[in-house]
């Protein structure tokens, strides 16, 4: 029963030989494989490759004065539907539309003024605007845009006697949506209470396949103190992208934590999970922001996510499942909106202190955070990183500024300072990455200038001031500016309603098409891309990438190949003697599952003055007769002819063939 046993393990081992070599060569090729994580841009829009020759000095393209002004929170945009429009937003709430071509003014949108709350007469409403632009689509498929204007509470008029309001006490937000192309007023929602915290987002329930509704999402700040204006409750609210309802909306005394006020969000769109114990199986998109103590500069606060259940439909029925997911506590606050890899897994925000905070994948967003950069700058002022964080292309690099007015580059993996700059005043408005990300560009307010670096070495490639164009404008540049889809023009406006178009450089179109990067997350969604989970490295040329899979794959062949003739070639041979050996006589009554006589024979007369005479059990001893050599145990062949023993070992009954070949 026993020796059964040893021929089953014996004919098993033997039988798998195949199976251990095809594992190993496929363990192999996968490793080689994963070695290279794939190429991405900043984008989701698929374009045409660009290969730009950049000037030593940009050169002004046009120039055209708007009669607005354009400050912290504004944007120059470029439309991602058409690379030949540009949008500003401005103080006013006006929304101009200009030809990215020479700046022609093509369109405006003024919203309305609102009625006031308390339904008294005599009193009058104002609005303004300190927002951004998004871009999105409804479920019917129309493309739009979206910003947020404040309503400033009324004036007491002398008719109406005396009448005293705090602004952040009784401001009111609403959300303006425009139709694109026609410009035209889609829908205003109703007010919010409060001031909006960042831009509007668009926000997709990707798991509701009947019809994939789409949202706008925002977080807004109401003011409950009248002695103290940071003393503030923040809340999430949840619009539909059709017409503008309120679908969802959830303050922060319901979460039964102290109202600190919320930061502004950021959206991670088409994620691969949501990365918290919850939501490890949905795919939805997931919203995060911090708290806003103190405008930043609080010891206590949280981080927050929301993100529609799996199952969730559309939310017009039971909002009972709905709610914002309280991370983590913290001991820092945000007055920026986190940054976020394309699919969703790592996070990075600007904090307290000037420092930094990141979950780069090993920590789910509700633990402890994984990543740091604490000693970046130099500041004892607890005031916060005023700008969001950027991150590169390949998402290996992070580019950050100080409110001490340093911007730096930091490593995504390390936390280390890449290179640092020392400016002379602040870089309120973010920075831009260049579509070939070798570049980036940022603006420092008081100065009026833009500064263009490398992204690698930090070398300053060259610097403007918006007054090489015209008269003064120090401390002028304050609004979000854009790089466009090509590389080639750099736009941005500066307070006294001046936009500036420079160009970069000449631009010589490619055959290969591929996206471009020309605004941070979340302008355009990044709907059916394969985001790869960890940083990408630094990418390759396609031709070689294919050149060396297919060298791979070869290679694997080969060595398949290879080793299955050797294994056969020694299977149908191993039973006969070697050429120069004599014959020796094989015993009546051989076992094929047995001791091998004629490798026994060979290694013993080959090796017979290095072997050291040892005691073995009787089973390992083979036919005295045949071996010729009295008292000398079955050789463990493996050693010998691999050279890696100086004496005769036994060989093991159940040491299989395909264990010497993973050897």
């Amino acid at each position: 029963m026993e020796d059964d046993k040893k021929h089953d393990r014996r004919r098993f081992a033997h039988k798998n030989n195949w199976f251990f070599l095809l594992l190993m060569l496929h363990s192999c090729c996968l490793r080689l494989g994963a070695s290279k994580a794939p190429d991405y841009v900043c984008s989701a829009r698929t374009l045409q490759q660009f290969s730009l020759n950049y000037y030593s000095q940009p050169k002004l393209e046009w120039m055209v004065r708007l009669d607005e002004d354009i400050v912290e929170g504004n944007a120059v945009v470029q439309s991602p539907f058409d690379p030949d429009i540009l949008y500003v937003v401005t103080h006013s709430g006006t929304l101009v539309v200009l030809s990215a071509t020479d700046g022609q003014d093509l369109a405006k949108v003024n919203p309305t003024p609102s009625s006031s709350q308390d339904g008294g007469e005599g009193y009058i409403w104002s609005f303004h605007c300190n927002s951004g632009i998004s871009f999105g689509e409804t479920t019917s498929g129309e493309n739009f845009l979206v910003y947020s204007i404040v309503d400033d509470p009324p004036a007491s008029t002398e008719e109406s006697g005396p009448r005293t309001w705090s602004h952040q006490n009784r401001n009111y937000s609403r959300v303006i949506a425009v139709s694109i192309p026609s410009h035209k007023s889609l829908w205003k929602s109703a007010q919010l209470p409060g001031i909006p915290m960042g831009s509007p987002l668009p926000y997709v329930n990707r798991n509701d396949e009947a019809s994939n509704p789409n949202y706008i999402v925002l977080t807004h700040n109401k003011n409950i103190s009248t002695v103290n204006d940071t003393q503030q409750v923040g809340h999430m609210t949840l619009l539909s992208a059709e017409n503008g309802d309120v679908k969802y909306t959830i303050p922060e005394s319901e979460l039964e934590l102290t109202p600190k006020g919320f930061g502004p969000p950021s959206v991670a769109t088409n994620p691969s999970r949501g990365m918290y114990a919850e939501g490890m199986q949905n795919s939805n998109d997931i919203v995060v922001w911090a708290s806003n103590d103190e405008d930043g500069r609080g010891t206590a606060g949280h981080t927050f996510a929301f993100q529609l259940p799996t199952a969730f439909k559309d939310v017009t029925g039971d909002l009972s499942e709905l709610g914002v997911e309280v991370l983590k506590r913290v001991s820092w606050n945000a007055v920026t909106r986190p940054a976020l890899s394309r699919n969703g897994t790592h996070m990075y925000f600007g904090v307290t202190d000037n420092q930094l905070r990141g979950w780069t994948g090993k920590a789910r967003f509700d633990q402890n955070a994984d990543w740091s950069a604490a000693t970046l700058f130099d500041d004892d002022s607890r005031a916060p990183i005023p700008t969001t964080p950027v991150l590169s292309c390949d998402e290996n690099r992070l580019f950050v500024s100080s409110s001490s007015f340093d911007f730096a580059s930091v490593n995504t993996i390390t936390g280390k300072a890449n290179w640092k700059v020392s400016g002379t005043s602040a870089f309120l408005s973010e920075a831009r990455i260049s579509p070939d990300d070798e570049r980036i560009y940022v603006a420092q307010s008081a100065d009026g200038r833009i500064f263009c670096y490398d992204q690698q070495s930090g070398d300053s490639c060259w610097e403007r001031s918006c007054d090489d164009f015209e008269e003064d404008c120090s401390n002028s540049i304050r609004a979000d500016f854009a790089v466009s889809t090509s590389g080639q023009f750099l736009y941005f406006s500066d307070v006294k309603g001046r936009v500036i178009a420079l160009k970069l450089g000449d631009v010589a179109e490619s055959s290969e098409p591929t996206a471009a990067p020309v605004s941070p997350d979340p302008l355009l969604p990044t709907n059916d891309i394969d985001w790869p989970s960890e940083p990408d490295q630094p990418r390759e040329k396609e031709g070689s990438s294919m050149a060396g899979t297919i060298a791979l794959i070869v290679l694997a062949m080969t060595v398949t190949v290879a080793s299955g003739m050797y294994i056969a070639m020694v299977n149908r041979r191993k039973r006969a003697p070697h050429p120069m050996q004599e014959p020796v006589q094989e015993p009546d009554e051989y076992d094929p599952n047995g001791l091998d006589p004629y490798e026994d024979s060979m290694i013993i007369q080959h090796a017979h003055k290095q072997i050291q005479p040892a005691e073995f059990p009787e089973e390992y001893y083979a036919d005295e007769s045949l071996l010729n050599v009295p008292n000398y145990p079955p050789s463990d062949r493996i050693s010998v002819l691999m050279g890696t023993a100086n004496r005769i070992a036994p060989l093991r009954e159940d040491f299989s063939y395909g264990a010497s070949v993973l050897v």
